[in-house]
């Protein structure tokens, strides 16, 4: 199918994951397809997660291993994509995995449907060992319109791993550096552009849970940068719906960004975790949407743009409260 071209490119964002990398390293080298090339792109790590790349390049010539100072998994992902040499590209988290056979089972795929994307499920591993399988419930199918639109409507998960795609999709895209809702943000774009896209639900790929730890845990503010990077997000997508002329996903889309702009803007009443632009930024967006939202998302809307600061800040202090709440609650039951 190749020719003589690389087959595949995988590419690793690796940051302090010297309890994962070995594991995800070796589920590479082991695949029964041969022809590939694996980019361990080592952001600024402060742990042994560097030497350990080092040695697996030492001793494999299609393991290449770059090191940057820390920059965000983003730009990880996009120093990758600008090395790789092969037809297709493929994106695995430093603390995953995948089987054996995901490289080969992919390229068959591809080369039988003429694919530009192919779509696999995956397993969640957890931190007392327990697999499952989070993709059982999916369809297989060949239908590219419906799967685009289950990616735009974040219905099919909008991760960047799992996937195999062609590399020409991603001439002139790069992941958006900074935000932390990179794949959600990105992942429409390249779908769409896209001619081909199937999905098999066969779990080829290992997700994993064991490092995994609340969003709140490195500071509160965390959790506001997420909800507007979720409104960040859910904006493109509504742009996209709109490119395509798909007013239903464009509303649906549209209803999502007012949900997470307002959440963010209303937590961060009293703490200014956003700067002055991205305050303002949501708040030109929520003017301009007509969007159907909930009841309270109403008062938190109306309380934003008549910028009623004390209610504001007391209603972000309650949200806040009860969202570090939840947090434990979950911790304890993790």
């Amino acid at each position: 199918m190749t020719g003589n071209r690389l087959a595949v490119s995988i590419i690793v964002p690796c940051y302090n994951a010297e309890n994962f990398i070995g594991r995800g390293i070796s589920s590479i080298i082991h695949q029964t397809c041969p022809d590939w090339e694996l980019i361990l792109i080592d952001d600024g790590s402060t742990d042994s997660t560097a030497v350990i790349c080092q040695k697996a390049a030492a001793e494999d010539k299609r393991v290449h291993f770059v090191e940057q100072k820390n920059q965000g998994v983003s730009a990880a992902r996009n120093a990758g994509l600008d090395m790789a040499k092969g037809q297709y590209v493929m994106f695995m988290d430093s603390d995953d995995y995948v089987s054996p056979d995901i490289l080969a089972f992919t390229l068959r795929e591809a080369d039988k449907y003429d694919a530009d994307i192919v779509m696999v499920g995956h397993n969640r591993v957890e931190k007392n060992g327990r697999i499952h399988s989070d993709s059982a419930h999916w369809i297989n199918t060949e239908n590219s319109a419906k799967i685009k639109e289950d990616i735009l409507l974040n219905r099919l998960p909008n991760f960047v791993w799992g996937k195999l795609y062609k590399k020409s999709l991603w001439d002139n895209i790069r992941m958006p550096v900074g935000q932390i809702m990179e794949d959600l943000y990105i992942m429409p774009e390249v779908f769409y552009k896209a001619r081909r896209v199937i999905l098999r639900k066969d779990p080829y790929y290992y997700y994993s849970h064991e490092n995994e730890h609340s969003i709140m845990s490195e500071a509160g503010t965390h959790y506001i940068r997420r909800k507007y990077d979720h409104f960040l997000a859910w904006e493109n997508h509504e742009g996209i719906a709109n490119q395509y002329n798909n007013q239903e996903a464009s509303l649906l889309c549209a209803q999502k960004s007012m949900r997470s702009v307002v959440r963010a803007l209303s937590l961060d009443a009293g703490v200014c975790a956003l700067s002055d632009a991205e305050r303002n930024y949501g708040l030109q967006y929520i003017r301009k949407s007509s969007a159907l939202l909930p009841f309270h998302i109403c008062v938190l809307r109306d309380m934003l743009l008549s910028n009623h600061r004390r209610l504001l800040k007391l209603f972000g202090k309650i949200q806040r409260v009860l969202i570090e709440r939840q947090q434990r609650r979950r911790a304890r039951r993790g």
